[in-house]
């Protein structure tokens, strides 16, 4: 099913939908507001512990202990990476994985 699934993407998204230039007279900056350590603490109590890892293998049960630890270099680095329009290429990997619900297995 996951190479039927990954023709069946190939074939619908074949040239990049990039927005390109602005017209004349739009103004394109923006400014990403600084990220507080308020806002990464919340977000890290948030997370639901019965949810399975990311590719880096941490589980959000270690995340959610860890927050006070943690949300400090967390901080540092996300506004590091917004203050320098970086966005890491490892944080743009993720895992697909296709769950069979109901109806024919065949059938996409």
């Amino acid at each position: 099913i996951g190479i039927t699934l990954a023709n069946a993407i190939k074939q619908k998204c074949t040239q990049s939908q990039s927005p390109g230039n602005p017209p004349p007279g739009v103004n394109s900056t923006f400014k990403f507001q600084e990220i507080q350590i308020t806002s990464v603490l919340k977000n890290l109590s948030k997370l639901k512990t019965n949810k399975s890892t990311g590719l880096d293998r941490i589980t959000a049960r270690l995340l959610k202990d860890a927050a006070v630890v943690i949300a400090p270099s967390l901080t540092q680095i996300f506004n590091l990476s917004l203050s320098s329009s970086t966005f890491p290429q490892i944080w743009k990997n993720g895992r697909v994985t296709p769950i069979f619900k109901s109806g024919e297995r065949s059938n996409m």
